[in-house]
C-alpha cells in the first residue's frame, strides 16, 4: 500500500502542465486538500524532486509542508551558503543561519573564492539588500547564548549618572572591512554597481569609505565614474564619517576628472555645486589633462557646456596653455560640436 502512495505522489510530480507539475501547481495556490490525498504519509521524499523555488512556495502552503520543505532546502543547501548568497536565495540564507547552532558551524561566510571575494561581497555585489541585511544582523558580535554583547550594568549606571552623551553604538564588522585579492572592500562594489539600498545598509554599520584598492580607487570615485548619481549623493549627505573628496588615483584622476570623461552631466553638476569640493578646474592628472580636457577628448558637449559656464576666462582651462585650442584640438581630435564651444568661448570679451 505504502509503496503505491510512494508510485502515485511521484507520479503528481513527474507530470507537468506547461512545465509545472501538478505538485507545484498545487503550492502555487495553497491547495492544501488536493495536495494532501497522499503525499503527506510519504515525508520529505517527495519534496526532493522539487526545485528550490517550489519548495519556497510550498513553505506557504501549511505547517506540516513548512517543516518538510524546510528540512529538504536546508539539506540540498548544506555547505553552499556561498552559492545562496551570490544567486539571491534569499529564504535559502535565512535558513542556514537560523539552522546556525551556538558553536556556529561553519557556513562558509569567512571563506573566498578565486578573487578573494567572500559571500558577502558577492551579495553586494549583485545587490541582494536583504541577503547583505541578513549577514550584516549574523555577524553582529554575540556571546555564547547567541545574544548581542551588552555593556556591563555598573558601566550603564556609570553613564546615565554624568549623563553623557550616548557614543555611536555602530561598530566597524569584519564582514564590511574584508579585502578581495585587488583590495576591493564590499561598499567598493556596491558603489561601483550603483546598489543604492547596499549602500546605505553597509554605511549603516560604519565601512571605510577612504578605504582604496590596489588602483587607489575610493568607493566615491568608483560612483562618480560609473555615473551613480543617487549613491554619489547619498556619499556626500553622510555626516558620520569625513570622506576623501579630492583624493586620487595611481592615475592622479580625481572622482571628478572621471565623472567629466565619462560624460556624467548630472554627477559633475552634483559635484561642482557641493560647498566641500572646491573643485579646481585647473588641476591635472599626471598626464597632464584636466578634467575638461577629459570631456572634450571623449566628446561630451554638455558636460564641456556645463564646465564653460563655470570658468571666467580659458586660462581657467588650460593652466597656462595660450593656444589651448590648437594643441588640445589637434591632438585630442576634438569634434565638430566642442569646437564651435570652445570658439564661442573664446570669442567672448
Amino acid at each position: 500500500m505504502f509503496s503505491n502512495v510512494l508510485m502515485a505522489s511521484r507520479h503528481l510530480l513527474i507530470q507537468r502542465h506547461k512545465g509545472n507539475t501538478f505538485l507545484r501547481i498545487a503550492s502555487r495556490f495553497k491547495m492544501e486538500k488536493v495536495i494532501n490525498l497522499g503525499i503527506p504519509h510519504v515525508g520529505e521524499q517527495i519534496f526532493e524532486s522539487i526545485d528550490t523555488s517550489g519548495l519556497i512556495q510550498c513553505l506557504l502552503v501549511s505547517k506540516t509542508w513548512k517543516v518538510l520543505a524546510e528540512n529538504v532546502l536546508i539539506k540540498r543547501w548544506n555547505g553552499k551558503m556561498f552559492e545562496a548568497c551570490k544567486s539571491g536565495e534569499t529564504k535559502v540564507v535565512q535558513l542556514l543561519l537560523e539552522g546556525c547552532n551556538c558553536a556556529c558551524e561553519d557556513l562558509g561566510l569567512s571563506s573566498k573564492d578565486g578573487y578573494g571575494l567572500t559571500a558577502f561581497a558577492w551579495a553586494c555585489i549583485n545587490g541582494h539588500k536583504n541577503i547583505v541585511q541578513l549577514l550584516l544582523d549574523h555577524s553582529k558580535p554575540k556571546n555564547v547564548c547567541g545574544r548581542e554583547k551588552r555593556p556591563a550594568a555598573g558601566a550603564q549606571r556609570a553613564k546615565r549618572a554624568y549623563h553623557r552623551k550616548p557614543r555611536s553604538s555602530c561598530r566597524r564588522q569584519p564582514i564590511v572591512s574584508a579585502r578581495d585579492n585587488d583590495g576591493w572592500t564590499a561598499v567598493m562594489w556596491a558603489c561601483k554597481k550603483g546598489h543604492k539600498d547596499v549602500v546605505q545598509l553597509l554605511l549603516d554599520h560604519c565601512v571605510d569609505l577612504n578605504a582604496r584598492n590596489g588602483d587607489r580607487f575610493t568607493a566615491f570615485m568608483w560612483a562618480c565614474k560609473n555615473g551613480h548619481k543617487d549613491v554619489v549623493k547619498l556619499l556626500l549627505d553622510h555626516q558620520d564619517q569625513i570622506i576623501e573628496l579630492n583624493t586620487r588615483d595611481n592615475d592622479g584622476c580625481t572622482a571628478f576628472m572621471w565623472a567629466c570623461e565619462n560624460g556624467h552631466q548630472d554627477v559633475v553638476q552634483l559635484l561642482l555645486n557641493h560647498q566641500d569640493l572646491n573643485i579646481d578646474l585647473k588641476e591635472k592628472d599626471n598626464f597632464g589633462v584636466t578634467g575638461f580636457m577629459k570631456a572634450c577628448k571623449s566628446g561630451f558637449k554638455d558636460v564641456v557646456k556645463m564646465l564653460l559656464n563655470h570658468l571666467d576666462h580659458i586660462e581657467q582651462i588650460n593652466s597656462g596653455w595660450t593656444i589651448f585650442y590648437t594643441d588640445v584640438g589637434e591632438h585630442y581630435m576634438l569634434s565638430k560640436e566642442i569646437r564651435n564651444l570652445i570658439e564661442m568661448f573664446l570669442s567672448k570679451p
